[in-house]
């Protein structure tokens, strides 16, 4: 199977799931704690998301395994491929009521390469707004049903996550080397804010948190990476996405191109 069908599949399968969570939105057995999931912070719309996305993967055929936020790696049946899940990344504002939150799935085919070059196709899925955002390594990027076509420079806005001085420090430098102006947003779902920055909706995506996980930015980083965006961790390095297990992303900068990306990570060294 290509990457074209996979995404198609996938693009599917997050929407159905988007259509789960909306349905529970607002409801008591949204919040109700799930005892039976890694994460002690997993509610019953996590779980319940992720256990569609895993019944219909397998009604598709798909082999092999699912990476996932809540059960940990899942066999799914004979075969190669990983699929990297996050049933509801933005579960805090989900649960609050603020709708901007998604459902992220990334597929990978290991014997394409480690990591983002590995990844083949994948959705993010808003599950209020918009339509889902898709790729594949064949034909592209996706907003619904068009291809994607980006700006010639982005939006003049900074997506920042930050939780000490040294985060802080980052934006300001990035402000400064840039003479930016515009303004600086933490909307609550990494997924879709590393989406938007490829799409040109804002410069740049920094996190200096270490709080993301492989689960939170296959899918957007496969989009960005397959639009023309660069990203890259701190140090200049790339994010270790594993394909057997969750993995921490200890930072991660997202430009919309090379040039803002630059500037972007010249700004976080600086920081420290």
């Amino acid at each position: 199977m290509g990457p074209e069908e996979l995404r198609r599949i996938v693009v599917r399968i997050a929407g159905e799931a988007a259509g789960l969570l909306r349905d529970m939105w607002g409801t008591a057995e949204a919040s109700r704690p799930v005892s039976e999931a890694q994460n002690t912070d997993t509610v019953l719309a996590d779980w319940d998301a992720e256990g569609l996305i895993l019944e219909l993967l397998r009604s598709e055929g798909l082999g092999g395994v699912m990476v996932t936020e809540e059960r940990g790696v899942v066999r799914i049946g004979e075969g190669r491929l990983v699929f990297i899940v996050d049933p509801l990344d933005g579960s805090k504002n989900y649960l609050a009521g603020i709708p901007w939150c998604s459902v992220s799935i990334a597929v990978a085919n290991p014997s394409r390469g480690p990591g983002i070059s590995g990844i083949v196709a994948g959705a993010v899925a808003p599950i209020f707004q918009g339509p889902v955002y898709s790729f594949d390594r064949d034909t592209g990027c996706w907003e619904g049903g068009s291809r994607v076509r980006r700006p010639e420079k982005p939006f003049p806005a900074v997506l920042a996550y930050f939780e000490d001085f040294a985060g802080a420090l980052a934006v300001k430098n990035y402000r400064d080397l840039t003479g930016h102006t515009g303004p600086v947003r933490s909307l609550g779902s990494a997924a879709l804010e590393i989406v938007y920055t490829a799409l040109g909706r804002a410069e740049v995506f920094i996190d200096a948190r270490a709080k993301l996980r492989s689960v939170d930015v296959a899918a957007p980083l496969g989009f960005a990476e397959t639009c023309g965006s660069r990203f890259s961790d701190a140090s200049g390095g790339m994010p270790e996405i594993g394909f057997d297990r969750i993995t921490r992303i200890r930072s991660l900068v997202v430009g919309f191109d090379e040039e803002y990306w630059r500037k972007a990570l010249e700004a976080v060294k600086r920081a420290g």
